[in-house]
């Protein structure tokens, strides 16, 4: 599973990610427009509950964004740290929410398995916790999502 991959929306359910255990199902709307961005400035741009999705594969952290608090990242893996200074600098773009939401979008296979992820540092080194105030804030969450049938 990965950020080309079609995803069926209304059949997704989503679980907060705390350390040690998890929180209630969350519901997510399914968003009908998309806007490929090539550059940071056009997420500034974008108005709140734009869904922006980078337009370059290896984007910082994120597969996507929806405005004003919502990070995805798309992973078929059973781990998925992510490098917190990636994450840190999208979030300095965001405006720095308050509550900033990461999802991890997970196939039904690794779903239900999906831990809290742990942050990488500038030399790829899992961290206990992170050290930028905006990236201490994220709340986790799994998104188990159904592929659509070709």
């Amino acid at each position: 599973m990965n950020a080309d991959d079609s995803v069926a929306m209304e059949e997704s359910t989503a679980v907060a990610l705390v350390d040690g255990g998890a929180a209630p199902v969350i519901s997510f709307e399914r968003f009908e427009k998309v806007v490929v961005f090539n550059d940071d400035s056009e997420i500034e741009a974008a108005t709140n509950t734009s869904y922006l999705q980078p337009a370059a594969k290896n984007y910082q952290s994120v597969d996507a964004i929806i405005k004003p608090d919502i990070l995805l990242q798309v992973t078929g893996a059973h781990k998925h740290p992510c490098k917190q200074k990636g994450l840190h600098d999208v979030l300095k773009l965001l405006g720095n929410p308050e509550q900033p939401r990461l999802f991890f979008v997970l196939p039904p296979d690794r779903f239900t398995d999906f831990k809290y992820q742990r942050y990488l540092d500038s030399k790829r080194k899992r961290m206990m916790a992170p050290s930028y105030e905006n990236v201490c804030k994220i709340q986790q969450f799994a998104m188990e999502v159904k592929l659509e049938s070709e």
